[in-house]
């Protein structure tokens, strides 16, 4: 069979039981997802299996990888002699040469019939032959190139016409959600009988199983019947992009928060796409490609463990796009909350890791804890609008549902102020404690583990040892030992870790103006009729209201009748609602970052808002076009 047969029976575009002549920027899952008419990750992946298996393209064959263990065909078309003779010899193709033409069979796995007769000549063939007209010089099929190449130059031989094929960069844009932010359920089915489904956050009939549940009940569903355990909870879709619907991860997180970000970004990539053509658009829109990717991580673990989970995903995601697109390296990391703790955890575990990531942006982000979690430990969480209602109804309704669910699982622990914690105002001391007299005692005035999170104090101790466990017959004492451990084994030395560990190239997008507990007051009484006056509230013991506010009657000496009365005073700093300001632009990590504010955002909504959506895009494509004129210095300095 000559290269003329098959110029005969080449598709236009990829088609079923054709030769196709593959393009630059074509791609086995493109072409397959196009012959095959398909869109989702897995189908075309199970499609380009059919196209890689066919015995034709055998001589083709690269080396094996985790998606084709026995070898996949190559896709670079570098060739020296005509492709199309190439295509049709019978041998193997010439050592290190690649192939331009592919057979694609149909779904039976149909193989070419390389024994067609030549077709007879068309008219407009015998007028050429009649009347042979001259034509410009062909151009040299060229190799494939990373865009790199086109600043540093590339050598020509005069008169000599050569096409190369640009490869672009894939750069995955990965969100890392917040806590409560991704979907995760009981590895057990049998657990999820028995003790509840988790935080299945984006199935409504699931998560109104939980609402109504008491500390107990709430425990048991993210905890199970015992104390933590770290792979109790598993990421619902497990961060796979070849699942249907997966594609882009939002299977494993809360999709009513992060689709809307996730949809810009995919709009951008369009956009690029559609202005591929026009010579006077930007560079980095032929040089890049940034898919979205939502990574779901275990965020009732210890988020050193998230961290190493996320290293060894951004691996595997780029794995994933270089066989799609040829060349993945890098990602661009895009955080929210506690999300921000797993890069810096990834950061601070591996520093190599840096060299994968372009930039990070860190929205809403703790650095070194937030007065907010002690606020929810002591008083449950905010109910100000009916989706925080759904949300504390799910998680901790007040005091003793926080303590029975938050204070068991450490990535909810890891979110307390750290010793480098300071307000607004740069006090240590952000527990305010307003005596009678008119003193202030302000803790902690060195560490807040030993002073506020393990203090037995009854009213400003962060804990009650008495609702650690719900459960009738648990220990008290037994249960606050276990959480001292985790106090001291697992937030102390991950914020001890992650003292002053931040990628250089980070951006703190920071919203202000909220109402926000930079610290916390506690007003204490000794005047009688306050003390009865809050009494004549309650109708039955303890005297104690921890629902959405924290009140409390007791005595100050631990013995007699109530003389005293202790009560949490709203919210009057300044930030998100959540995280202060001050502690969001990461000023007490002591490493280098860039601020990009917003203005009265709230902390949930920082990657909804569309004022924060275009501030992060726009920074995006400035750190793309960052990249080229480094590229542009490199090749100066070499000239």
């Amino acid at each position: 069979m000559t290269g003329r047969d098959i110029r005969d029976r080449i598709a236009a575009s990829p088609s079923l039981s054709r030769f196709y002549a593959i393009e630059s920027g074509d791609t086995l899952l493109a072409v397959a997802g196009r012959a095959f008419g398909l869109d989702s990750g897995k189908a075309r992946l199970d499609a380009a299996r059919v196209i890689n298996d066919a015995a034709y393209n055998d001589r083709f064959r690269g080396p094996a990888n985790k998606f084709f263990p026995a070898g996949q065909v190559s896709f670079l078309p570098r060739f020296i002699e005509d492709p199309l003779e190439q295509a049709a010899d019978d041998g193997p193709a010439p050592a290190g040469h690649d192939f331009a033409v592919l057979w694609i069979p149909d779904e039976g796995g149909q193989e070419p019939d390389l024994e067609d007769p030549e077709p007879a000549p068309t008219p407009e063939e015998d007028e050429e032959k009649a009347e042979p007209k001259p034509t410009p010089p062909t151009p040299r099929p060229g190799p494939i190139i990373d865009w790199e190449q086109m600043h540093r130059g590339i050598s020509v031989p005069a008169n000599k016409p050569l096409s190369v094929f640009l490869r672009p960069e894939v750069i995955p844009v990965i969100v890392v959600p917040g806590i409560l932010g991704s979907a995760v359920g009981p590895i057990s089915r049998k657990d999820r009988r028995k003790n509840g489904p988790g935080w299945p956050v984006n199935n409504v009939g699931k998560m109104l199983r939980i609402l109504f549940r008491g500390a107990l009940g709430k425990r048991r569903n993210l905890v199970g019947r015992k104390h933590h355990v770290p792979d109790y909870l598993q990421v619902i879709g497990r961060n796979d992009p070849r699942l249907e619907g997966n594609e882009t991860g939002l299977l494993g997180v809360a999709a009513q928060k992060y689709e809307p970000f996730i949809n810009r970004v995919l709009d951008l990539n369009q956009r690029r796409r559609e202005t591929a053509d026009n010579p006077k658009a930007p560079l980095r829109h032929f040089y890049f490609r940034t898919p979205p990717y939502a990574f779901g991580y275990n965020w009732s673990a210890d988020l050193s463990q998230s961290g190493q989970e996320l290293r060894e995903f951004v691996d595997h995601l780029c794995h994933f796009y270089a066989i799609d697109a040829g060349r993945c390296e890098r990602c661009i990391l895009v955080t929210h909350s506690t999300g921000g703790l797993v890069a810096r955890m990834a950061l601070q575990q591996d520093p190599s890791f840096a060299k994968r990531v372009v930039a990070v942006y860190h929205c809403g982000v703790p650095h070194v804890g937030a007065a907010e979690a002690y606020f929810r430990m002591k008083a449950g969480f905010p109910q100000e609008s009916i989706p925080a209602k759904l949300v504390a109804w799910a998680t901790a309704r007040n005091g003793h549902e926080a303590t029975a669910v938050l204070a068991n699982i450490p990535g909810g622990l890891q979110l307390l102020p750290g010793a480098d914690y300071r307000t607004n105002a740069g006090d240590r001391g952000w527990l305010e404690l307003h005596m009678p007299d008119g003193e202030v005692r302000k803790l902690p005035q060195s560490s807040p583990y030993e002073e506020i999170f393990l203090s037995t104090n009854p009213y400003w101790g962060m804990v009650d040892k008495h609702f650690l466990n719900p459960k009738g017959s648990a220990d008290p004492d037994h249960e606050f030992e276990h959480f001292a451990k985790m106090i001291q084994d697992v937030v102390r030395r991950g914020n001890e870790k992650l003292s002053g560990i931040e990628y250089e190239n980070a951006f703190q997008v920071v919203s202000k103006g909220l109402p926000t507990p930079d610290r916390i007051k506690m007003t204490c009484s000794d005047d009688p009729e306050v003390v009865a006056g809050f009494l004549s509230t309650l109708s039955a013991p303890p005297a104690l209201e921890n629902e959405g506010e924290y009140r409390a009657a007791g005595h100050m000496d631990g013995s007699g009748p109530y003389d005293w009365y202790f009560e949490l005073q709203p919210r009057d700093g300044e930030g998100d609602n959540t995280v202060p300001s001050t502690v969001a632009d990461g000023s007490h990590t002591g490493a280098p970052s860039q601020t990009i504010d917003v203005e009265g955002v709230p902390h949930a909504d920082l990657l909804i808002s569309p004022s924060s959506q275009w501030a992060i895009l726009q920074s995006i494509e400035a750190q793309l076009d960052q990249l080229i004129a480094t590229q542009d210095a490199l090749a100066s300095d070499h000239a």
